[in-house]
């Protein structure tokens, strides 16, 4: 039994007497996109806490990339939002500043934004919301029948350890009254479509909601006159803080409310989470081609995770294809004939699982995550996609926009100017000189036809290993990667050899008119690499050095 004393400010219902129009100017966007952020003042856990529930429902109802509602906000044409990917919608619990929001990512901003940001407004407040009130079939059965699988699916993950459930706990702990985390799942599947459309009615309908663009400067000016004639404000280093805005009408009315002596009982947690989970030793296997098989035994845990490492990074490509790798990996997840983007995405949602991928200057990895009796499905997800990715059109272009952001965001970020600058002078002649994302001037040659090239490069079972952690069956996980990675043929692959980084003192400086006022220092010193004898003492000294430092 745990018992807590704490208290909260009671928020003003209605922090909005009408909607508020906001326009912010920031250079690390990217002169190709724009951003429209669409936020209502939620319900709160500490005085309503019924329709919190509702609003839950509704938020994992249009997190599903394939419902109605998210088809119908990416599907309108003038809206110009490529895809699920760029729109989000949820609602997030808090004890006094719950609050729902509405997020969508859109192409051509030049073009008539203004209008385009009004009839984002207009789609959700004055077509959809009102439709899933009134249309008792616009969310099937089976989507909330799917939802509340999926919660048991979270709450099972979460508590596969003692540190997930803590994590857990000390979260809504933080975000709701005591006890709500354990009756959460009862009242979740209690909740009906009348509750659903209670919350949307009160919190909704009735709300007013800040609606903010984020935008490059550059657009912005070529825009200024219909933004200002629209009665959009203009946020800047002086009014970016809503209690020094004047001109925007909040209710600033709150009352402390104290609560004392909460009392409740742990009761529910998954018993693996309090065991100790038992890593076993790593059993080294081979498939039939000698591509190597590390599984590490866990019969504590429901979550397995396979991965495919494949050897060669960055200095296995030309200076001028830069990132070409790290984009081909990203399409390998991106969708395949057998299961097209859309489906791939909605299957993942449903089953709480995940296939994910990362480059690095040494290597690259496609890694899948997700409960034991889902396995096998999204195992046939991702070997499809390794083997045979569809190379969309409409998915490279998406890639091509978003590494244009990153690019963008690169260049006019204080931090990440920082570390490019780093990066750059520190392996300065050197085989990681090169980047594990596009640059610049790569970006424009991530094409179709070199990713195909690439591909029968990477498909070379001497530059693979996989890795496996979890409660496999280890005889039949060989049985079943035999059948489709045990088939990749070899040919010749030789480790390009790392040597030691070496550097000369130096100082760089550089100026970066997004830092204002703030100076962005780094120190870089040598260090011991992963198979250095001296590589855990340096881990310890550094941790050490970080705690006496900068505590």
């Amino acid at each position: 039994t745990q018992t807590s004393s704490r208290g909260f400010y009671k928020q003003a219902e209605t922090p909005c007497k009408t909607k508020q129009l906001l326009v912010m100017k920031d250079p690390q966007v990217s002169p190709v996109l724009a951003q429209i952020l669409m936020v209502y003042r939620g319900p709160d856990a500490s005085t309503d806490i019924h329709a919190t529930y509702g609003a839950d429902v509704f938020g994992l109802l249009t997190s599903n990339p394939s419902s109605r509602f998210v088809k119908s906000i990416t599907s309108d044409s003038d809206l110009k939002i490529p895809g699920a990917d760029y729109f989000s919608a949820w609602y997030q619990t808090k004890l006094s500043a719950g609050r729902t929001t509405f997020i969508g990512v859109c192409l051509e901003p030049e073009k008539d934004l203004v209008k385009r940001t009004e009839q984002f407004y207009k789609k959700i407040a004055k077509e959809e919301i009102p439709a899933m009130i009134n249309d008792k079939n616009y969310f099937s059965k089976k989507e909330f029948k799917k939802i509340k699988q999926q919660l048991k699916d979270s709450r099972l993950t979460d508590t596969e350890t003692a540190q997930g459930f803590l994590s857990s706990l000390r979260f809504w702990w933080a975000s709701a009254p005591a006890g709500y985390y354990f009756s959460y799942e009862e009242n979740i599947n209690k909740t009906t479509k009348k509750d659903v459309n209670e919350f949307l009615k009160k919190y909704i309908l009735q709300k007013e909601p800040v609606i903010a663009v984020k935008i490059n400067p550059a657009v912005y000016e070529k825009q200024k006159q219909d933004f200002e004639k629209a009665g959009y404000k203009l946020i800047t280093e002086d009014n970016c803080f809503y209690w020094k805005n004047e001109e925007l009408e909040f209710n600033s009315n709150s009352e402390f409310i104290n609560l004392k002596n909460e009392e409740f009982k742990i009761s529910q947690i998954n018993e693996k989470a309090s065991e100790k989970n038992k890593a076993e030793n790593i059993e080294t296997y081979r498939l039939k081609n000698d591509i190597p098989v590390y599984i590490q035994k866990n019969q504590g845990n429901n979550i397995l995770n396979l991965r495919i490492i494949i050897k060669g990074g960055v200095h296995s490509i030309p200076k001028e294809q830069q990132g070409l790798e790290d984009a081909l990996i990203k399409m390998m997840c991106a969708g395949t004939k057998k299961f097209p983007h859309e489906k791939l995405e909605t299957i993942l949602h449903e089953k709480n699982a995940s296939i994910s991928r990362y480059g690095r200057k040494h290597f690259s990895q496609i890694q899948m995550n997700c409960l034991d009796y889902y396995f096998n499905e999204i195992f046939d997800i991702f070997i499809d996609g390794f083997l045979n990715p569809s190379f969309e059109n409409n998915e490279l272009e998406k890639l091509i926009t978003s590494y244009k952001q990153e690019i963008q965001q690169r260049e006019e970020n204080p931090e990440s100017l920082l570390s490019n600058l780093m990066a750059d002078n520190t392996f300065l002649g050197h085989p990681y000189e090169l980047k594990a994302t596009p640059t610049k001037d790569s970006v424009s040659n991530i094409t179709i036809e070199n990713m195909k090239t690439h591909l029968k490069e990477l498909q070379n079972s001497k530059r693979i290993f996989i890795v496996a952690t979890g409660n496999f069956n280890n005889k039949k996980l060989i049985k079943k990667l035999n059948q489709n990675l045990g088939k990749l043929v070899s040919s010749d692959f030789i480790e390009t050899e790392i040597p030691p980084l070496n550097f000369e003192p130096k100082k760089i400086t550089a100026k970066c008119t997004a830092s204002k006022n703030t100076c962005y220092n780094a120190f870089v010193f040598p260090y011991p690499s992963f198979n250095s004898n001296d590589y855990f003492s340096a881990c310890i000294t550094s941790a050490i050095l970080d705690e006496y430092l900068f505590n």
